[in-house]
């Protein structure tokens, strides 16, 4: 449609010309004053402190939650609260430039960043053996590529709604991507992109208010909108296929055993941030990945079907 695309253009052009006029930028928190009354923990890792959240029997199978583009762990609080109810042991983190974690200055927000945080924190809580990896959306990139390098430490993966097949990319975002001119449309108008679009992470809007509460504090510190934008412009997000695609049939090569990795992917059927359509796309590539579909849900299906995702998650653990 022409004439939306048009639109769409008249409205950044508006908005770059007027964005001097109306500039005011609520990243105003350091991220120590942040933490001062934050909940988890924290851990110095090589590319800056990590906030993360360990619960359960230490001898417990180790389950660990990897969240997606720019959601704090909080994402994961009724599948934390199943997993320990069912005897794991869980571990959640924030990305850099997410939540409570750091926002390095000058490092780029690529997979290397992400699977560096990840392989240091399960190493520093002293991970014995292979855990379970449940990754929603960009989560589902780092999980994967994860395992695509580590294949032995990998005992099961769930994936929900991942990203990393081709998807069109919203013109917003594609505007966002360009040098210069994006850096100063996130800085100025950033904030009230990422908040206006948080109603598409879901199918129920009832859910909505409290979902925006959550997610507001980590919008206050400063370098947040800068670290997102980097990992728009730096991860694979529709273009890890082929990584896919090599774990499912490559299983863990590195040891000499002849097994695939076990993987689930979940997704909601009215996910408006990477549709159900992609879903497809992936279940059709991955035939031997258990795919399953949670109705009246969209992006976020465990936040807000946790009923439904909760039993599909359990079995598929005690299965593996």
């Amino acid at each position: 449609m022409k004439w939306v695309n048009r639109l769409i253009i008249l409205e950044i052009v508006l908005i770059v010309l007027l964005g001097p006029l109306v500039l005011c930028d609520p990243e105003h928190r350091s991220d120590v004053a942040a933490r001062s009354d934050a909940p988890g923990r924290f851990l110095r890792l090589s590319d800056g402190v990590t906030h993360f959240e360990l619960n359960g029997p230490q001898s417990a199978p180790l389950v660990v939650l990897v969240p997606g583009l720019a959601t704090p762990y909080f994402v994961w609080d009724f599948t934390r609260d199943d997993l320990l109810a069912a005897g794991y042991r869980v571990l959640r983190y924030d990305l850099y430039g997410r939540g409570y974690s750091d926002r390095p200055e000058g490092v780029t927000h690529d997979v290397e960043l992400y699977d560096r945080q990840l392989v240091e924190l399960i190493d520093a809580v002293g991970a014995a053996g292979p855990v379970h990896v449940i990754g929603l959306s960009m989560g589902g990139v780092i999980s994967i590529h994860f395992a695509d390098r580590r294949p032995e430490r990998v005992r099961s993966m769930s994936l929900i709604a991942p990203a990393g097949f081709p998807l069109e990319i919203p013109a917003i975002a594609r505007f966002a991507r360009l040098p210069v001119i994006g850096d100063y449309f996130i800085h100025a108008f950033g904030h009230g992109q990422f908040m206006s679009r948080l109603g598409r992470n879901m199918y129920d809007q009832s859910l909505l208010p409290a979902y925006k509460e959550k997610f507001m504090p980590q919008m206050q510190i400063k370098g947040t909108k800068a670290a997102l934008l980097s990992s728009l412009r730096h991860m694979p997000l529709g273009a890890s296929r082929p990584v896919y695609e090599r774990v499912m049939q490559r299983g863990a090569i590195s040891l000499q055993i002849p097994m695939q990795i076990p993987m689930q992917i979940l997704w909601g059927v009215e996910d408006r941030v990477i549709p159900y359509s992609v879903g497809e796309e992936m279940r059709a590539a991955l035939p031997n990945a258990k795919f399953h579909t949670v109705e009246n849900a969209g992006h976020i299906p465990h936040w807000e079907r946790p009923a439904s995702v909760r039993a599909k998650l359990l079995k598929f653990l005690k299965d593996h």
